[in-house]
């Protein structure tokens, strides 16, 4: 399996690392007996293929031919950098989380069946979700109703992200809104204070004596005399 094949639907390959004896035929003839010495190998596996498509390799060999690969543009060099990460936390003894939402401790599915799809090579729930008939079927009872479970949890996801974005776009626009009243607030005050402080005295301060009943016609009072006849 070439590293092309390893990379399938813009994934990089899934890489497990373990160290094993191995002969070393140089010292074993000069010393006349069996001499080993711990080499580090990874078992490669394309993505989505069930575990199928898995090949061995030396890790500084395979090392090797990624930077190869890396500076012709067939293999992303963050994928690299991540795969090396990993490999340097494997040797202290402690894993780092694969990309995306881990199968393994996904609490919608049972410990059984999170086993089932790290040995089927679909570590995160974004595998589960694209996950072909022939995996379903591999799978065994469930298969589908899994996937369509993962779909749901990545689209609620995708759902509450895009609502963040909206609700936060929505407070923005509130904010502004709220400053330009604040500011229409702010120059109606000074507005009216300028008018006040430039308005003629006569029409700022009115006759105090001049009331409402002043401007308005005396009643008509009546005549004496004999009342009209009727």
């Amino acid at each position: 399996m070439s590293v092309d094949s390893q990379v399938k639907e813009d994934r990089p390959p899934h890489a497990r690392f373990q160290r094993r004896a191995v002969e070393n035929e140089v010292r074993s003839k000069e010393e006349g007996h069996y001499v080993g010495e711990d080499v580090d190998y990874v078992t490669v596996t394309a993505p989505y293929s069930n575990g199928k498509e898995s090949v061995d390799y030396r890790v500084d060999k395979w090392f090797g031919k990624l930077e190869q690969h890396v500076k012709i543009g067939k293999f992303k060099p963050e994928w690299l950098q991540k795969i090396k990460a990993q490999y340097e936390a494997w040797k202290q003894g402690t894993e780092l989380p694969v990309d995306g939402m881990p199968v393994l401790g996904w609490g919608m599915i049972s410990p059984a069946q999170q086993q089932t799809l790290i040995s089927m090579s679909i570590r995160t729930v974004e595998e589960v979700a694209d996950m072909t008939e022939d995996s379903c079927r591999r799978f065994g009872m469930g298969g589908l109703i899994i996937k369509q479970r993962a779909q749901a949890v990545l689209k609620a996801a995708r759902d509450g992200g895009k609502l963040a974005m909206e609700n936060a776009d929505l407070r923005s626009k509130l904010d502004l809104a709220e400053a330009n009243v604040d500011k229409l607030q702010s120059d109606l005050k000074e507005l009216a204070a300028y008018v006040r402080a430039n308005m003629p005295q006569e029409a700022a301060e009115p006759d105090a004596a001049i009331g409402a009943s002043d401007l308005m016609d005396e009643p008509e009072k009546p005549r004496r005399g004999r009342p009209p006849k009727g």
